[in-house]
């Protein structure tokens, strides 16, 4: 039996998008803590994402290993919203 605290993929992969819109641009390690990730599944979902375009890892002069969301990104991350609105009434069945 699936455990009921375990979060889906299509959850962690929105839980990342929102943090990266919300932020902007975060670290690797900001990313991990702030959607309660360990480091290893964190570098597997951002690759993923970096990978399809929808999440964009860039250095500056400043600031190493950033990642923030593109457009695709953005789009993808509604297309996930309108996707949990329309199944959240089958919730119940």
């Amino acid at each position: 039996m699936k455990n009921i605290n375990h979060r889906q993929k299509l959850e962690i992969i929105r839980d990342i998008l929102e943090l990266l819109n919300k932020s902007k641009d975060l670290k690797h390690t900001n990313i991990i803590s702030k959607a309660n990730l360990s480091s290893k599944s964190c570098t597997k979902y951002l690759n993923y994402l970096i990978k399809r375009g929808y999440v964009e890892k860039y250095s500056s002069l400043y600031l190493s290993n950033m990642y923030k969301i593109t457009d695709k990104g953005l789009d993808l991350l509604e297309k996930i919203k309108k996707y949990n609105e329309l199944f959240k009434e089958f919730k119940d069945l």
